[in-house]
C-alpha cells in the first residue's frame, strides 16, 4: 500500500475521482448540476496532468447516461459510474436504473445531494433551488431498484464507499447501486489516504449449484422422452453459452429462446427451435424471469419443471408464480458442466437410440422453421411500405459475426444468424423506453472495433432523447448505426388493443386512439443536425443499398448514421 506524503491533502472531489480510477472505472457519464463544482475542478486538474482515466463524458440526459453504462457493462461486466444532479437528476435516471435492475447489470450511480447547511461552510447553499430540491430521503426514489444505497457522511469514507459499491454491484445477482455526496463534503479538504488495493475488495465468487439437486436434474433429463430447454438470458454470461451447447448436444434437447434477451444459443444450430413444445414431458428453465406467458401458453400439467437460476424465486418481483418441481440456485456456467458429466454417466445403449431419434426429429423441426423464415422474407420483400420482416432480413443479410445489435422492440433476430455470444442485446424486461441508442453507444465504447447497430421503433427513438444521444455520439466520436422501424404508432399499445378487444370499436373503425404517432417527424434531420449521415427510405427495393451506405459510413468514415425506414404496422 502506497502511503501519502505527510501533509498532502485533497478535496472530496479529488478523492472521488482518484478512487474511481483505482477501482478500474474507465468512464464517468455525467450530467452535472450545482452540486458538482469540486468534482469538476478535480476533473480539470486530472486532465491538465494528463491522467487518462476515468474519462468524463458529458451526457445531456440522465436516461442516456445510465443506458450507456448499461451497454458498456453488458459487454464487459465492468461497472461504470453515472453522475447525476441531486433530486432532479435521480428522477430523470430512474427509468434507466429500473432497466439495469431487472437486467442484473452492475453500475454505480452517484448523485449529488443538496447542500446540508444554509451558511458557514464551503459548499453551503447559495441558490434558491437548494431548498426546493431537497427531499427527506432522496434515495427512496430508487431504493426498490438498487442493491444498496448510501449517503457519504464523512469525506474520508470515499475510498471505502466506492470499493464497497463496486463489490456489491458485482455480487450476484448483479445490479446498480446508488450513492449520494453532499456538496460540503465534496469541497472539504482532507489528508490524502493510502492508495486503494483493489484485489482486497474482490466480489464474492458466484454460487455453485448443489450437487444433489443437479443429480436429480440429470435423472429427470435422461429419463425424459420429450425434454426441452427454455432460456431467456443465459447469454448475460457469454461463457455459459458453450456449456449450454454441450448439454443440448449431449442429450439432443431442443432449445427455445436461443435469441431472447441475449445470444443464449446459436440460432442456426439444428437444436434451436422457436417455441415451447406443447408435448414436453420435462422443461428445463435456465436463467429466465418469464419462461412463458401463462395466459397464452404453458407446459402440460404432467410436465416436470426444472429451474436453474441465480435467483430462482425472483424475490425482487412483487408477484411471480411460475412453478418448479426442482428449483436450483446456481450460476449456469458453473452448474452446466457438472450437469453434463452427471448426464454422461446415465447414457446407456437404449438411451443413445432415443437421443439419436430425437436429434433427427428436432433437426427436421429446425430446418422447417428456417425454411419458413426465408419464405416469410421472400413474401415480404415487395410490401409497401417496408415490411418489418424484410427490414430484419436485410439487416441479417448484411451483418457479420462481429456486428453488435442492440434491439429495442422491432428487429426480429431470427431473420439473422447469431452464432457469437455477446452480439445481441434486447431491451430489458422492465421496458423503460429510450434505452436502445444509449446502450448501443455504451457497447461501442466497450467494443470500438465492432460495428454497433441500434434498432428502435419510432416511439423508442423519441424516448431516447435523440438530441442528447446524437450529441454524445458526435462529441465523443462514438459512431453507431441507428435503424428506425417507423410505423407511426406505439406498436405495443396497438397490439394490446387488438388482443383485448378484437371486436371493439378501435379495431372495427381502424381508429387506434392513443397509439398513433402521426404525423411522423423527419427523424433523419435530427441526426443530420448533429453531423450524422442520415437517410429515409420507404421503397423495399432501396433498402439494402441504403443499409449498405449507412454501414459503410460508420465503418469507413467513423461517422454515426441513421436510417429512417417507413414500415408497415406489424
Amino acid at each position: 500500500m502506497t502511503r501519502p506524503t505527510d501533509g498532502e491533502t485533497c478535496t472530496g472531489g479529488d478523492l472521488l475521482l482518484e478512487t474511481c480510477a483505482q477501482a478500474g472505472v474507465k468512464y464517468v457519464l455525467i450530467n452535472a448540476g450545482t452540486d458538482y463544482p469540486a468534482i469538476l475542478e478535480a476533473a480539470a486538474k486530472r486532465q491538465s496532468e494528463g491522467t487518462q482515466w476515468p474519462k468524463l463524458l458529458v451526457v445531456p440526459h440522465e436516461l442516456v447516461a445510465v443506458s450507456m453504462a448499461h451497454g458498456y457493462a453488458a459487454l464487459t461486466d465492468e461497472p461504470q459510474v453515472v453522475m447525476v444532479h441531486a433530486l432532479p437528476g435521480t428522477a430523470n435516471a430512474c427509468g434507466g436504473i429500473i432497466n439495469a435492475s431487472r437486467a442484473m447489470i452492475p453500475m454505480i450511480v452517484h448523485a449529488g445531494r443538496t447542500p446540508i447547511t444554509e451558511h458557514g461552510m464551503s459548499g453551503s447553499r447559495n441558490l434558491p433551488i437548494h431548498w426546493a430540491q431537497e427531499s427527506r430521503d432522496q434515495a427512496a426514489i430508487v431504493r426498490e431498484f438498487v442493491k444498496w444505497d448510501y449517503e457519504i457522511r464523512e469525506t474520508q469514507q470515499v475510498p471505502e464507499i466506492i470499493v464497497r459499491a463496486r463489490k456489491i454491484a458485482l455480487t450476484e445477482p448483479k445490479g446498480p447501486v446508488y450513492i449520494t455526496f453532499p456538496r460540503e463534503r465534496t469541497t472539504e479538504r482532507v489528508p490524502k489516504p493510502p492508495t486503494v488495493i483493489l484485489d482486497r475488495y474482490t466480489p464474492p465468487s458466484p454460487p455453485q449449484a448443489d450437487t444433489t439437486a443437479l443429480a436429480k436434474a440429470a435423472e429427470l433429463l435422461t429419463m425424459a422422452r420429450q425434454p426441452i430447454i427454455v432460456t431467456k438470458r443465459l447469454g448475460r454470461d457469454v461463457s455459459a453459452v458453450g456449456e449450454l451447447v454441450k448439454l443440448a448436444e449431449l442429450l439432443a434437447i431442443p432449445v427455445c429462446g436461443s435469441i431472447a434477451d441475449y445470444v443464449n444459443f446459436p440460432n442456426n444450430h439444428p437444436l434451436a427451435i422457436p417455441t415451447l413444445l406443447s408435448n414436453a414431458d420435462v422443461v428445463f428453465v435456465i436463467d429466465s424471469d418469464v419462461p412463458w406467458i401463462p395466459s397464452k401458453f404453458k407446459p402440460k400439467d404432467s410436465a416436470k419443471i426444472i429451474q436453474l437460476d441465480i435467483d430462482p424465486s425472483y424475490v425482487a418481483y412483487p408477484f411471480w408464480g411460475f412453478p418448479a418441481h426442482l428449483a436450483i440456485t446456481g450460476t449456469s456456467r458453473l452448474a452446466l458442466p457438472l450437469l453434463v458429466e452427471l448426464c454422461k454417466r446415465k447414457i446407456t445403449g437404449d438411451l443413445e437410440h432415443v437421443i439419436s431419434e430425437r436429434r433427427t426429429q428436432v433437426k427436421q423441426m429446425h430446418d422447417q422453421w428456417r425454411a419458413d423464415l426465408i419464405e416469410q422474407a421472400r413474401k415480404a420483400s415487395s410490401d409497401y411500405p417496408i415490411n418489418p420482416i424484410w427490414l430484419s432480413h436485410c439487416i441479417g443479410e448484411l451483418k457479420d459475426d462481429t456486428m453488435i445489435i442492440v434491439n429495442e422492440y422491432d428487429f426480429n433476430p431470427y431473420h439473422a444468424n447469431f452464432a457469437t455470444p455477446g452480439t445481441y442485446f434486447f431491451e430489458p424486461s422492465a421496458s423503460c423506453l429510450g434505452w436502445g441508442i444509449g446502450a448501443a453507444m455504451g457497447a461501442k465504447l466497450a467494443r470500438s472495433q465492432s460495428t454497433v447497430c441500434a434498432t428502435v421503433g419510432d416511439g423508442a427513438y423519441i424516448f431516447s432523447n435523440p438530441t442528447a444521444s446524437h450529441f454524445v455520439a458526435t462529441a465523443y466520436k462514438i459512431p453507431i448505426l441507428t435503424v428506425i422501424y417507423n410505423n407511426e404508432s406505439w406498436g405495443a399499445v396497438r397490439s394490446a388493443i387488438q388482443e383485448t378487444y378484437p371486436e371493439g370499436l378501435c379495431v372495427k373503425s381502424g381508429n387506434f386512439i392513443g397509439s398513433e404517432l402521426k404525423p411522423s417527424p423527419r427523424f433523419e434531420l435530427v441526426a443530420e443536425a448533429h453531423g450524422a449521415y442520415a437517410l429515409a427510405v420507404s421503397e423495399p427495393r432501396q433498402l439494402l443499398d441504403a443499409l449498405k451506405a449507412c454501414i459503410d459510413e460508420v465503418n469507413e468514415h467513423k461517422r454515426s448514421a441513421l436510417l429512417n425506414v417507413k414500415c408497415l404496422i406489424a
